[in-house]
């Protein structure tokens, strides 16, 4: 066979290969597109193309009611940090870490021999002032007797004036019958002048009586003005006692500075001080306390728990208690109280449940506390740490979802749920969410936010992938048992 011959003989075999695989290839085209279209019949409308998401249906409860737990610790009910606004020496002190301490009882003393000596000045000036309301007082007795002296003369020129009229009057009718006598020459001349003389001497000691009285009248006024005089005194006086008096009771507070006292029952914690040491006064810094003292018998368990269980929170709100370091024990009481507004910082609320350590004869409890018995009591130290859960009131049938299925978008809580097909995005009311299942409501209309409705087992929610969806997106829900 020729070389030519050969070459046309291999592309002719080529040409019938390629032949037979287009004709292959043309009768299976129309099989894929019979699988591409019952694959279309098959698959949902609106999900083609769509993310694959785990979607649960809100559990209902007879009655919602859920758990939170969080850190808590054990800390004093009072505690005082004690320093002195004194500079000096320390003296004494009287009570160590770990003592006793009553109400009032004296822990420590400082040593302020100035404060010492102010007060005595201040004491001797108040001596001073009450000598000097006696010596005032002792002038005013003087001027009082001095009044009914002046009184006395008065009296005496009132009777004076009415002597000297009575004899001025005796002697004008005595002059009067003399002159009658002249008349008939009875009597001589020299008689009459003589009676003439004698009632005006009588006349004139009227004028004198009068004059006395007058004298006598201004001396009384005097005297009176007087009195006025020392009374002023005497109050002057008895005020200055009471600022000295004050200015004595004020040192003597300066000087109980130099003293510090219980404020109220418990014991010692921390103490960081000796006699000997030198106290400074405090400035605006801060400055280690010389003494911690905090009670030891009336104690709480504080905790902070996220501001999403404020809904079921209230005063019948039951608490668990629970210590790390005595495993085995539990304390079950209502909580004593829950603070009344949400920590900005952490947006948290503080719980607290009051203790009562004291032995069980000690009397009533305190209000609102929890008397722990004595073995439990004699283990407890302050600053030990343990966990508290509270039981939340209940939300009557509202379902819950697991917390996981909540997302935030815009620093908010939202729900993603499926519909039809689509997911739709929700903003979400959460009302109670212990970390494990929550209980939320979403609007019932999206254009109305304000009116919101609970969760129901008819509701596909979007447990996974949430941020990935955007609203609207279409989705492929396989439904998931929480």
């Amino acid at each position: 066979m020729s070389r030519k011959t050969l070459y046309f003989a291999t592309l002719g075999i080529f040409s019938l290969a390629c032949l037979a695989l287009l004709v292959f290839f043309a009768m299976r085209k129309p099989s894929l597109r019979d699988e591409s279209a019952n694959l279309e019949k098959d698959t949902p409308r609106g999900q083609i193309g769509g993310k694959t998401v785990q979607v649960i249906r809100p559990r209902e409860r007879g009655a919602t009611t859920i758990n939170a737990r969080q850190l808590c610790v054990l800390q004093p009910f009072f505690k005082a940090e004690l320093s002195s606004r004194l500079s000096g020496t320390v003296r004494s002190v009287e009570k160590n870490i770990g003592d006793p301490i009553h109400a009032g009882e004296v822990l420590l003393v400082l040593e302020v021999p100035d404060l010492v000596a102010d007060l005595k000045s201040k004491e001797e000036q108040v001596n001073l002032k009450k000598n000097e309301v006696v010596t005032a007082q002792a002038l005013l007795s003087s001027k009082e007797a001095g009044l009914e002296a002046a009184k006395a003369k008065v009296d005496q020129a009132k009777a004076s004036i009415t002597q000297a009229i009575a004899t001025r009057e005796f002697r004008k009718k005595r002059l009067d019958r003399f002159q009658t006598l002249a008349k008939d020459d009875t009597v001589t001349a020299d008689l009459v002048d003589e009676q003439t003389k004698e009632f005006e001497a009588a006349a004139a000691a009227v004028e004198l009586a009068m004059a006395a009285s007058g004298q006598a009248n201004g001396a009384l006024t005097e005297k009176k003005a007087e009195i006025v005089a020392a009374m002023a005194e005497v109050e002057q006086k008895k005020i200055a006692v009471s600022v000295a008096i004050r200015e004595m009771e004020k040192a003597q507070a300066q000087l109980g500075l130099s003293k510090l006292t219980a404020p109220f029952d418990g014991i010692v914690v921390a103490r960081s001080v000796d006699p000997g040491d030198f106290s400074f006064t405090p400035s605006g810094v801060s400055k280690t306390a010389m003494l911690v003292v905090a009670s030891d018998k009336r104690s709480k368990v504080v905790a902070r728990f996220p501001d999403s269980i404020l809904v079921g929170l209230s005063s019948k709100t039951k608490a668990e208690i629970t210590f790390d370091q005595l495993p085995g024990f539990v304390l079950s009481a209502p909580i004593s109280r829950y603070a009344p507004m949400v920590d900005s910082t952490d947006r948290a609320v503080l719980v607290e449940v009051d203790l009562d350590l004291r032995p069980e004869t000690a009397g009533t409890n305190w209000p609102g506390s929890l008397r722990v018995n004595k073995e439990l009591a004699s283990r407890l130290v302050l600053g030990m740490t343990g966990s508290m859960k509270i039981e939340l009131e209940n939300l009557g049938s509202a379902a819950v979802i697991p917390s996981g299925a909540l997302i935030s978008k815009g620093g908010k809580p939202h729900l993603v749920l499926v519909e039809g097909g689509f997911a739709r995005l929700y903003p979400a009311v959460v009302q109670l969410d212990d970390g494990k299942v929550a209980v939320a409501q979403i609007p019932i209309n999206l254009s109305k936010p304000g009116i919101t409705r609970h969760l129901t087992p008819n509701d596909l929610v979007v447990l996974n992938r949430q941020a990935e969806l955007q609203d609207g997106a279409r989705v492929v829900p396989a439904e998931v048992k929480p």
